[in-house]
């Protein structure tokens, strides 16, 4: 994550590596861009680190911080799935433009 993050706001010509995707790339949108990798990132450190240190030290919050955590991923998958689902049309409309 950390290296695509770099890679994305190093390279100046990195337009033309993802020209199949113009509608990623925009003025002023490769900082967002970049980011997002990294908070992906500081999430999952996060993650990993309460659950973990929350065991071997049997620290009641950092189990619960865990569990949070864990719940929002699980939420946020069920959100999507359901979203692709009922939106299936526009989901695969939207492919279409972005792959072919």
């Amino acid at each position: 994550m950390l290296g695509i993050g770099i890679w994305i706001l190093a390279d100046p010509n990195i337009e033309s590596s993802f020209a199949k995707f113009n509608c990623i790339f925009t003025s002023g949108r490769d900082v967002n861009i970049c980011l997002r990798p990294y908070s992906c990132w500081v999430f999952i450190f996060i993650t990993g680190f309460c659950g973990c240190c929350g065991a071997m030290r049997e620290s009641a919050w950092m189990i619960a911080m865990y569990i949070g955590c864990v719940v929002i991923v699980l939420v946020a998958e069920l959100v999507g799935g359901i979203y692709i689902a009922v939106e299936r049309s526009h989901v695969r409309h939207i492919f279409a433009i972005l792959f072919y």
